[in-house]
């Protein structure tokens, strides 16, 4: 068979890959598709690019949505209009795009003063969806998200060199790193309202360190599960206690060791209650690195007066920050 040519280059493909080595010169400077630093993977060492600097994420709100509801030209026109305004805009600002898919546009930063020009083009983004495109289509909802982070981001070149007009459609840069991914993660959560699901759960609980220091209480069992102390709730210490659970973390506390018994890894279930909160999200998003950042640059930016924003938030674990900023034009 014709494919089994095919399968058997892509194999050789890969083992090439395998034995390549991944080296990584610094920059300040956004690389592009036509950075000489850029290498493909062929030969003993495929050479990247590597920068520390601010991402941008910028995508429409309920496209999906939007498309069902309008007509095709009508989002034709809005995509256009959009997309050619956050590149215009992002440029103005210094940043570079990095990619275009669908709705989503992708703003990279040269490091130096990356902070403030990041807040700066979000403020502009913001304020062009708002006050000028979605004031041009009334009839629309319009809407957009916008996050930033901050950090290391490695950049390689991928696809195959070909000549032609397909020449620029099969090779592209990969941005690796926290900041790109994370960014992207806040732009879904950006100018949104999320329904957050947890457990308001109440048990009675019990410190077992308390107990250490009786006469044959073995210290090492302090720090045991409750449930395997069946006569607990005569000590005096049980107390009655209420904490919030995630999902997960409450389905992974549950048991059934005994069939139709269910264990608490916290102490005794009394109830629990499924809570449904509304988290309202800011339309544009940045992670604690990024005011880090404003602050140490003494920009103007970190004086706004940025809101916490609810968490919290996967594979995030310091505060987010967010507003709803636009210019006074």
């Amino acid at each position: 068979m014709l494919v089994e040519s095919i399968i058997k280059e892509i194999s050789e493909d890969v083992d090439d890959v395998l034995n390549t080595s991944f080296a990584y010169n610094s920059t300040a400077v956004v690389p592009n598709s036509h950075d000489t630093g850029l290498t493909f993977e062929r030969g003993t060492v495929k050479w990247g690019r590597e920068i520390d600097t601010c991402v941008l994420y910028v995508d429409i709100r309920n496209s999906v949505a939007l498309t069902a509801k309008h007509q095709s030209i009508t989002m034709g026109k809005i995509y256009t209009a959009f997309i050619k305004a956050v590149i215009k805009v992002g440029r103005y600002h210094g940043a570079s795009t990095r990619n275009i898919i669908g709705d989503r546009v992708m703003l990279v930063f040269p490091s130096n003063g990356c902070f403030g020009h990041a807040l700066d083009c979000a403020i502009s983004i913001n304020h062009i969806a708002s006050k000028v495109i979605a004031k041009k289509f009334p009839n629309v909802d319009f809407k957009c998200g916008i996050g930033i982070d901050y950090g290391t981001l490695k950049v390689i070149k991928v696809g195959i060199e070909r000549n032609g007009i397909e020449k620029s459609e099969n090779k592209g840069l990969v941005w690796t790193g926290n900041a790109a991914n994370l960014s992207s993660r806040l732009t879904d959560l950006a100018n949104k309202t999320i329904e957050h699901p947890y457990f308001k759960v109440k048990y009675k609980g019990h410190d077992f360190g308390l107990l250490a220091g009786l006469s044959g209480f073995p210290l090492g069992l302090q720090f045991r599960k409750e449930r395997q102390f069946p006569s607990y709730n005569a000590f005096p210490d049980s107390r009655e206690m209420e904490i919030k659970m995630e999902e997960a973390e409450f389905a992974a506390a549950l048991s059934m060791k005994t069939p139709g018994v269910l264990t608490f890894s916290k102490g005794d279930l009394i109830s629990f209650e499924r809570v449904v909160e509304k988290r309202n999200y800011s339309p544009i998003v940045f992670t604690q690195r990024v005011m880090d950042g404003l602050i140490r640059d003494k920009s103007v930016r970190a004086q706004d007066d940025w809101k916490v924003q609810p968490g919290p938030i996967r594979d995030v674990n310091d505060k987010v920050y967010g507003g709803d900023y636009t210019w006074r034009i």
